[in-house]
């Protein structure tokens, strides 16, 4: 039996006439108005579980509350380095990847967004997706390398793949810095920078410019949202659930997750943090 949930409007365009279509192994919710997509569900094209899956997601929005609770992870992470470098008499690694997460989450209050936010390009800091997918997953690939790593090692020379693992967490921070600091450089002297405490952490999930759909895979982003709020609050970077949005996104092939609270007033489009 077809699922009768109800899809919700596009949180795009707002049209009603939504619809779910057969995808290569799969099934997948469109708005026919915009082409607005949502995430697809892979189970088989006639199968009951897939076109319930579909559904779902497309009516996930933005919701702080649902943020996965992270303490868990962190912890875990936390006792695996200093476990294992402790020895070594060196800084918890741990603990520097944090200072430097949060340094860098701290600088980038002062990246402005620009004037015609969320739809402009300009000022933006621009972060490729395979960066920010790093750094979410980055913590979990520390512990299952550090585990693995762990279970293999003979002698305290044979940990290279514990190694790794801090490379897992710290290459992306090293590369989202270089970003931050060349968009500093670059930014317009004239845009108004975000003052202390203000700062909107902005997630927009965009696209090729090739790519005539205004949201492909809208599910992943909201995810990256709920994602950033639970780092941010487990490790106190001061940003605080409502300064977290989903912003529509732009033809472009990058994912800007950062601008200027002046410029709130751009989400007047765009899906509000709560909605139901």
């Amino acid at each position: 039996m077809t699922d009768k949930t109800e899809l919700l409007p596009c949180p795009f365009c707002g049209s009603n006439r939504i619809t779910v279509w057969n995808i290569r192994d799969g099934q997948q919710a469109v708005c026919k108005d915009c082409h607005a997509e949502g995430a697809p569900a892979f189970n088989g094209p006639g199968d009951d579980k897939t076109h319930a899956a579909a559904i779902a997601a497309w009516n996930r929005r933005p919701a702080v509350e649902a943020a996965p609770d992270l303490t868990e992870t962190l912890e875990a992470a936390h006792m695996l380095l200093v476990q294992e470098y402790g020895s070594y008499g060196q800084d918890e690694p741990e603990t520097r990847i944090i200072k430097k997460l949060g340094a860098l989450l701290s600088a980038a209050r002062a990246v402005s967004a620009p004037a015609a936010a969320p739809g402009g390009v300009e000022g933006w800091t621009a972060i490729p997706n395979c960066v920010i997918h790093g750094l979410l997953v980055g913590i979990e690939d520390a512990i299952k390398t550090f585990e693995h790593g762990k279970t293999r090692a003979k002698t305290k020379s044979d940990r290279g793949s514990q190694q790794l693992g801090i490379y897992h967490l710290e290459c992306p921070l090293h590369r989202l810095k270089a970003v931050i600091e060349k968009q500093s450089i670059s930014a317009s002297p004239a845009a108004p920078a975000a003052q202390s405490g203000d700062g909107i952490l902005w997630c927009a999930h965009v696209q090729g410019p090739d790519d005539v759909h205004p949201a492909r895979d809208y599910s992943h982003a909201v995810e990256m949202c709920d994602m950033f709020n639970a780092i941010s609050e487990r490790c106190n970077f001061g940003f605080k659930p409502d300064d977290i949005r989903y912003v529509r996104s732009v033809a472009y092939p990058a994912i800007w997750p950062w601008g200027a609270a002046s410029h709130a007033e751009g989400l007047a489009s765009a899906p509000a943090p709560r909605e139901a």
